[in-house]
């Protein structure tokens, strides 16, 4: 299941200081696209490791890299 991942980026003032807002959408095989959903991933993983013996820290970790690198790529192509 070889998915692109499509990162926009878009500004917003609040407060009078400035947040990044990451919009992620999954580009599917078909050329469709849906909004990332994270507990979809943590499921997705869960079922992944049942029965291999892995805790379910291991479900959170994965989430948690993840999320780094999508952070990373957004850094890189402001």
């Amino acid at each position: 299941m070889s998915r692109t991942i499509d990162v926009e980026i878009s500004k917003a003032s609040r407060s009078e200081k400035e947040a990044t807002k990451m919009f992620i959408v999954v580009i599917k095989r078909d050329g469709s696209r849906e909004d990332f959903d994270i507990g979809k991933l943590a499921r997705s993983v869960a079922l992944a490791i049942k029965g291999s013996g892995l805790d379910v820290g291991f479900v959170e970790e994965v989430i948690d890299r993840v999320y780094e690198e999508l952070e990373d790529r957004c850094r890189t192509q402001e």
